[in-house]
């Protein structure tokens, strides 16, 4: 919540806001403003530092009659009102008169204009719990429990984000069956689509600031300084912290994560729409980077019925590709053509499907690159003999125990690759944030509350109950207010 200081209040430089100080229960004392926040007015930013005691802020301004500021650096107390100046521009600010001595423990003061061009002066003093809904993994292949948590405090380099909403992945199926060659954290909160706002900084956090719009993604954290977090691949980190599988996820209100590896997301963005996009959309995003088809080009997209695959042909299509959509059913076929696909191969029908994937190009030869995001093995074989020669295959999609098999004979002699692609690294995460603000990716999805992920994925009902689905049919988002109970479909692509 913003705790108004001063609001609707018009600032001249002579004397000061022309409309009285809001009155003390609204402003609520020092000791809630005594918070790192940052102080905004026309574009200027300026820290209100550390005080001494309160004769040392008495000699650092005064309140004269009929003026507001006169403080010459940081903050002052003086007769009931902070005053605090920004490059040469005054501002006073009123809070209750306290005893003395000043608190010697006062750190940062943030305030944030509500205006750029009018320097309306609001505080942005969320108001945090101790305690928080999470649905919690406590073991693997066991229904997730639906409780109150703690609330944790971000450390010196991480954010704290009041999570607005979360994305379900198939990911997170693997991480409750715990079927990964991957331990995981338990108790452990799933989730790493989360899309919300910062409420708290670490102490070391310069380049966040409350109020901004961030997002949680699977990359948590990273050391920043191995050869591969060096070289943009902090993905490959070895000591990379994974949310919702090595450290506590988004199915929670309330989630930490590291401030160098949040996703940046611009006040312009839906924080609901955006979601999907934090794991599902960066993924597939990178996938058809390191494919190196360029516009114009052919990418088939195994799987491009599902949740990954309706991204990937929406980033294909906007990147300039020719897709052909690999998928069963009629169903599939009409979804992947309103979402850009130029043609279907239905392998639930085809009888040659490798002849019927190299038919749908111009010449015959195949698609340049392969995504494969299917869940099964079988398409993972099938890849490499009908992609076309110097083309790429991309695996992207994760089926527990499944291998990759390619006929050697024809793999050197269309000289093909056949690559992994993991996650994005943050340049491939802001990249794929800006294609969604452009409008550029709707992708459909389902919203429903956070007490409702058991019946999202159909999880284990029982400890005997341990059956996965194939795939998640459709994007899920979940709204993280506990109380809600929501169920909306959201078909803009469509």
């Amino acid at each position: 919540m913003m705790s108004p200081i001063l609001a609707n209040s018009e600032y001249d430089a002579a004397s000061g806001p022309t409309q009285a100080p809001c009155s003390p229960h609204r402003c609520g004392g020092l000791p809630q403003l005594a918070a790192q926040r940052s102080f905004k007015s026309r574009g200027s930013r300026a820290r209100m530092h550390q005080m001494g005691t309160n004769d040392q802020v008495a000699k650092m301004g005064t309140k004269k009659e009929g003026s507001w500021a006169l403080g010459t650096m940081g903050l002052v107390r003086r007769d009931g009102h902070l005053i605090g100046t920004l490059e040469g521009l005054e501002v006073g600010l009123h809070v209750p008169p306290l005893p003395l001595p000043f608190p010697q423990n006062f750190q940062q003061l943030d305030l944030a204009s509500t205006s750029q061009s009018n320097p309306l002066i609001t505080m942005a003093a969320p108001q945090i719990p101790t305690e928080q809904w999470a649905q919690v993994v406590e073991e693997t292949g066991k229904p997730v429990v639906y409780k109150k948590i703690p609330v944790q405090k971000p450390g010196p380099d991480e954010v704290l984000i009041n999570i607005k909403y979360s994305g379900v992945c198939h990911t997170d199926l693997h991480a409750v069956n715990g079927d990964w060659p991957l331990a995981t954290k338990l108790p452990l909160v799933g989730g790493h689509e989360g899309a919300g706002v910062v409420v708290a900084l670490g102490s070391l956090v310069q380049d966040v600031e409350i109020g901004d719009y961030a997002g949680v993604k699977w990359i948590n954290g990273s050391c920043l300084s191995c050869s591969f977090c060096q070289q943009s691949d902090e993905p490959l980190c070895a000591k990379a912290l994974l949310s919702g599988y090595t450290v506590d996820g988004t199915f929670q209100q309330y989630c930490i994560a590291k401030a160098a590896h949040i996703a940046r997301i611009p006040k312009d963005c839906d924080l609901e729409a955006i979601a999907p996009v934090l794991c599902a959309g960066i993924t597939v995003y990178k996938g058809l980077k390191e494919s190196g088809a360029r516009p114009g080009q052919t990418v088939a997209i195994v799987g491009a019925g599902g949740g990954l695959g309706s991204l990937a042909c929406q980033y294909a299509k906007a990147m300039g590709l020719d897709i052909i959509a690999i998928d069963g059913g009629d169903e599939k076929r009409e979804m992947t053509k309103k979402l850009g696909a130029d043609h279907y191969v239905d392998f639930m029908t085809s009888k040659n499907l490798v002849s019927d994937v190299k038919a749908a190009t111009p010449d015959g030869l195949g698609p340049h690159a392969v995504i494969l995001v299917a869940v099964n093995e079988k398409p993972f074989q099938q890849a490499a003999e009908y992609v076309r020669p110097r083309g790429t295959v991309i695996a992207i999609g994760l089926p527990a125990g499944a291998y990759l098999r390619a006929p050697v004979f024809e793999s050197v002699i269309k000289m093909i690759t056949i690559k992994g692609s993991y996650v994005g690294n943050r340049r491939d995460t802001a990249e794929a944030i800006e294609f969604f603000r452009r409008g550029l990716i709707k992708a459909p999805y389902k919203t429903c509350g956070l007490s409702e992920l058991q019946k999202v994925c159909k999880w284990p009902q029982s400890s005997m109950s341990l059956q996965l689905q194939p795939r998640l049919e459709q994007l899920h988002v979940l709204i993280l207010e506990p109380e809600t109970s929501y169920n909306s479909f959201h078909e803009e692509a469509y």
